[in-house]
């Protein structure tokens, strides 16, 4: 069994009639894979997904529960000088959010979209809790892998015309692994994931440059990350 295409399992014929490969040695890898479908039930004549009962158990209200429990307690804080954690929102007037995931959905590896009507960003996040109460702004700064930093001036800009920065940095998965299924009109290109390994664990592209022009503002930077992979500290 291959997937998802066919560049290995096109050859086995010919290595066959070369000799190269024995055919008993193709018996038995079919072998393990029928043992494990048939023990799965697969050939039992029962369907292997109730179609009718799909809206009552797909994005119900308690797996929506269950993700929120899952999100909130895979938070890690790691640090937290002067007690600036949490905000306090009666306190804030204006509220920078920049950076290249703060407007962009990150669902992980083998997720099935990119598109930000799936999810909520924490742009979006802020600006619905805060409401009218609080003024926020966005820039990006810069991509998630790009060298470009034509976006630095806007993101220092918005920061220091701030009382606080939250600047969202982290990576980004290959949609489905690019098996080829994904939304054709968003990036599929990924920096962390199945086939992605790196030299140096920080942050892609010039994600840690942003962070330091944003800190020339002189107001308070909350740095958050979205990652799947272990980043290393800024520095």
């Amino acid at each position: 069994m291959e997937a998802p295409g066919p560049s290995c399992y096109q050859h086995l014929a010919r290595l066959v009639r070369d000799g190269k490969l024995a055919a008993a040695t193709i018996d038995r890898a079919a072998s393990r894979v029928l043992y494990a479908k048939f023990a799965a039930g697969l050939f039992d004549g029962r369907p292997d997904a109730d179609i009718a009962s799909l809206s009552r158990t797909a994005h119900c209200a308690e797996h929506i529960a269950l993700s929120q429990r899952i999100a909130e307690e895979s938070i890690v804080l790691l640090k937290n000088d002067g007690g600036l954690l949490p905000l306090d929102p009666a306190r804030l007037k204006s509220v920078a959010v920049i950076g290249p995931n703060a407007d962009q959905v990150q669902f992980g590896d083998y997720c099935w979209s990119k598109n930000n009507q799936h999810g909520i960003t924490i742009l979006r996040g802020l600006r619905e809790r805060l409401g009218e109460r609080v003024s926020v702004t966005y820039a990006k700064g810069c991509d998630l892998a790009g060298r470009s930093t034509a976006g630095f001036a806007d993101a220092l800009t918005a920061a220091q015309q701030a009382d606080v920065a939250i600047v969202v940095l982290g990576d980004t998965s290959m949609i489905l692994s690019g098996v080829g299924w994904e939304d054709k009109s968003l990036p599929t290109s990924g920096t962390v994931g199945e086939g992605y390994d790196v030299t140096d664990p920080v942050p892609p592209g010039v994600q840690p440059d942003l962070v330091r022009e944003v800190l020339k503002s002189g107001k308070p930077v909350v740095v958050v990350f979205l990652n799947a992979a272990p980043i290393a500290c800024l520095g």
